[in-house]
């Protein structure tokens, strides 16, 4: 059975969820952070503004 209890917390993946995976930059072998630039996805913040109000928000990602 499923539980029929409301989450407290989302978690978010950082690629293409959170920041576009510009594509002029694959060739790049440095993670994001060293990208000359970043773009956050179109309404995440936006998104993330009316969540954080119910919600703990975390960020989940396999970066090193």
């Amino acid at each position: 059975m499923f539980s029929k209890t409301k989450p407290s917390a989302l978690v978010f993946d950082w690629g293409n969820t959170l920041m576009k995976e510009l594509t002029e930059f694959n060739d790049l072998d440095v993670p994001m952070v060293e990208w000359p630039r970043v773009e956050a996805v179109p309404g995440i913040e936006s998104a993330l503004a009316s969540l954080k109000a119910n919600f703990r928000i975390f960020l989940g990602t396999n970066a090193q």
